[in-house]
């Protein structure tokens, strides 16, 4: 249905979305399964343990890089491979507080390597893209460092961000939740949603001493406690409005809205929209297409 929505508005088809994932293993961010067809993607991941490298959505450009993104003008970083690939970081883990709960043993520290790094902006000018429009940040403790070394024209132009920092510093030197929250929202972004990640904290040495009263299963289904935030971002209107955005930005944001279920704040960009750009039919159509949403709702 999104899809068949998108493709009625021909500024879709005139321009793709930019969707970079840092720190791409797995599969491609799940909620960009989507507009796939309507995307360029991007990921980052020097870790080929669990890096998917096949185009299974069928994204309209597919680009994978085998680097680690960096704040500054390394070539080469020291990677720290952990035994869970998806804990492995530039940052050392923080043992102190990662011995405070049940997943310890993932940060285990199997090797060091050294691999190949870029800047973002660097890779923006080789592939001769915009910008940026939605950016997804899991970079194991770095995300608001890599996200405020994008040149300040490029970063003011991101419409969406994904981050996924720690509530605690379990990386030495971690950008927490906190600190990117405060960032963000002082760059013009607003919290779309939260979802937290949640384990038991129970001590390592706790798990060692009932061992052979307690397994690792039975450990891992006591209750959680917060330990990471999930959280997505998108751009205020103010922002937009701010550094002056085009028609396709707009659309754009109105999209990821959608896409992302908050038909209210679609509202405001449609109305806006249609306000600020009279003679052009778009603003209209997307109004009236978001209102129906709005109806249909439940």
């Amino acid at each position: 249905m999104f899809q068949e929505l998108l493709s009625e508005i021909a500024i879709f088809n005139e321009n793709s979305f930019v969707l970079v994932d840092i720190g791409a293993s797995g599969e491609p961010h799940r909620i960009w399964q989507e507009i796939a067809l309507f995307s360029y993607y991007i990921g980052f991941d020097p870790d080929s343990r669990e890096l998917n490298e096949e185009n299974s959505w069928n994204f309209q450009k597919f680009t994978i890089i085998k680097k680690i993104v960096t704040d500054d003008s390394s070539s080469q970083v020291k990677f720290v491979l952990t035994s869970y690939p998806y804990c492995s970081s530039t940052l050392q883990p923080k043992f102190e507080n990662c011995q405070q709960y049940s997943f310890t043993e993932t940060f285990d520290v199997e090797s060091y390597v050294e691999l190949p790094a870029t800047r973002l902006d660097e890779v923006i000018r080789e592939l001769k893209i915009h910008g940026i429009d939605w950016l997804k940040l899991d970079s194991q403790g770095r995300d608001l460092d890599l996200f405020l070394s994008i040149d300040k024209s490029v970063r003011d132009r991101i419409l969406a961000i994904d981050v996924e920092p720690g509530i605690l510093a379990f990386y030495e030197g971690e950008n927490t939740f906190d600190l990117v929250h405060k960032s963000l929202i002082e760059e013009g972004f607003w919290l779309s949603s939260v979802n937290f990640q949640s384990f038991p904290r129970v001590m390592q040495s706790t798990r060692k001493a009932l061992s052979s009263q307690l397994d690792r299963q039975q450990i891992e289904r006591l209750p959680g406690s917060p330990t990471a935030a999930e959280a997505r971002y998108f751009r205020t209107l103010d922002h937009l409005k701010l550094v002056d955005s085009s028609l396709r930005d707009y659309v754009s944001l109105w999209a990821f809205a959608l896409l992302d279920g908050k038909v209210g704040f679609a509202l405001d960009i449609a109305l806006h929209i249609a306000d600020s750009y009279g003679t052009d039919s778009v603003g209209d159509a997307l109004l009236d297409k978001t209102i129906e949403l709005a109806k249909d709702h439940k």
